[in-house]
């Protein structure tokens, strides 16, 4: 599973992230942002060795390769960013999606703070007609939670994680975290199928909302929080079958067939214990 958890993001590291745009102006306050040309820092623990050694073994490219290539898809990025009146195809569907993932044999119940910062947010997105889903293993095992849904003033529809099970790609990776009781990975498979197959935004349960998300969903193409590194998965957009998550969810299928020299780059730390135990 430490493989797994590696290889994993680093597919993440790799991934083409193109934004189209549309009409609408990006916040005010990013508009004086200066960006800075991209730098491969080979001393960084994942941008650096790890990274560049996943790429020359699984990819087949030298380190300059990987420079030049993350460079262009760095200024690609900031230039469509910035250029909010090109031609896009359609937008992300108004859809938020949240996620609830806990123990069957113990289940927990949401956190009461993180189910007030979602039904806070909720009310943010009106200027179009937004659907909220929540989605969870069992209904039944948490009671308290779903009533609380019920009655936050916003309708939430409610589903279980049974609807998608059988088109999920990477469930055996899934199931091997869940099983592990590592609900923290196990939720980040779930919740890009989550996306991939209805489309929308999704938002980690306690995420707080602070402005409408419709013109960013009218703008782009895609919409990731990211540490200025890395793509991360606690909030996330995209359009239903996104051809680039198609890519990135058809590797998970296959990264048991990745070569055991591939997988022996992979290092250990003390962070893959995240979320063991806890549900998420």
């Amino acid at each position: 599973m430490r493989i797994l958890l590696q290889i994993v993001c680093c597919l993440l590291c790799f991934l083409k992230v193109a934004f189209a745009s549309g009409q609408d102006l990006y916040p005010i306050h990013l508009g004086g942002a200066v960006p800075s040309p991209y730098q491969l820092n080979e001393d960084d623990r994942w941008e650096g060795a790890f990274s560049v050694k996943i790429g020359q073994e699984v990819y087949g490219l030298s380190s300059e390769d990987i420079r030049q290539k993350r460079a262009a898809l760095s200024q690609n990025s900031q230039t469509i960013f910035r250029n909010l009146y090109a031609e896009k195809t359609g937008h992300i569907p108004f859809k938020t999606h949240r996620l609830w993932l806990t123990s069957q044999e113990t289940p927990c119940e949401a956190d009461p703070q993180s189910l007030k910062a979602y039904a806070y947010s909720l009310m943010l997105s009106t200027t179009e007609p937004w659907e909220h889903h929540f989605w969870c293993l069992r209904k039944d095992q948490i009671p308290e939670t779903i009533q609380f849904l019920q009655k936050c003033g916003t309708t939430v529809h409610i589903h279980e994680l049974d609807e998608i099970l059988s088109q999920m790609k990477g469930r055996h990776i899934y199931q091997a975290y869940y099983d592990n009781k590592h609900f923290c990975l196990a939720s980040n498979i779930v919740r890009q199928n989550i996306i991939y197959l209805n489309g929308g935004v999704y938002a980690d349960l306690g995420t707080l909302q602070l402005e409408d998300l419709t013109p960013f969903a009218q703008a782009y193409d895609h919409m990731w929080w990211s540490n200025g590194k890395f793509l991360d998965q606690s909030f996330f957009g995209y359009q239903q079958n996104d051809p680039l998550m198609k890519n990135y969810l058809d590797k998970l299928d296959q990264l048991h067939e990745m070569t055991g020299s591939a997988k022996a780059l992979t290092p250990t730390f003390e962070t893959q214990a995240f979320g063991v135990g806890h549900p998420i």
